[in-house]
């Protein structure tokens, strides 16, 4: 009984030997195309942690809103936005007005001018790479944006 045991043990590694030699190339490969994917994921959840982390500073930042009313979404081109700023669990806000703008050099320009003191100031700030934010009482002042400056080729 013994000697058929010692042969049906060693059946299983004669097979896995003979299949090694036979198939080393394809393992090989299978072993490469394991190691590329572990990388792509472990690349993929390290990008994931590192936006983690870099939103809510960017929110913080630039005291961007958690919420966006548009009145003109419904029709509406003068409304009282008054009952929604005193909601308890708004901390802030402020209003745009849909500005007609053009400047000499940029053809397709939209503006959101503010409409009161806080847009852009206390909230929705830019994160300016040079230069400053507009006086509030200048008309003649705009914010460019970097990809919109002749010097960038915008």
């Amino acid at each position: 009984m013994s000697g058929s045991a010692s042969h049906r043990n060693r059946a299983p590694w004669f097979w896995a030997k003979h299949e090694l030699r036979a198939r080393w190339k394809a393992f090989v490969v299978l072993g490469l195309l394991a190691g590329v994917a572990g990388g792509i994921s472990l690349a993929a959840i390290a990008g994931a942690r590192r936006t983690e982390a870099a939103f809510p500073r960017y929110k913080a930042a630039t005291g961007a809103p958690d919420a966006i009313v548009f009145g003109t979404q419904v029709g509406s081109h003068s409304a009282d936005y008054a009952p929604v700023e005193r909601l308890p669990d708004v901390l802030d806000s402020g209003q745009f007005a849909l500005a007609a703008l053009s400047l000499k050099g940029y053809p397709q320009l939209g503006a959101l001018a503010p409409a009161d003191a806080a847009l852009y100031r206390t909230v929705s700030r830019p994160l300016l790479t040079s230069g400053r934010l507009p006086h509030p009482e200048r008309i003649d002042e705009v914010v460019v944006p970097e990809h919109g400056h002749p010097a960038s080729g915008g």
